[in-house]
């Protein structure tokens, strides 16, 4: 949710989309593969 102010300066809440990245993968086998990221960076 994001609060924005209209032209009498009234607070509202209303709802942004956002974009979630795929944070796994599924292997041949049917094994889920997790990805451990900080901010956008992959960690090792």
């Amino acid at each position: 949710m994001s609060i924005v102010c209209n032209e009498n300066g009234t607070e509202f809440k209303i709802k942004i989309p956002k974009l979630v990245r795929r944070w796994w993968a599924e292997n041949i086998g049917g094994v889920i593969l997790l990805t451990v990221r900080y901010g956008n960076k992959l960690m090792e």
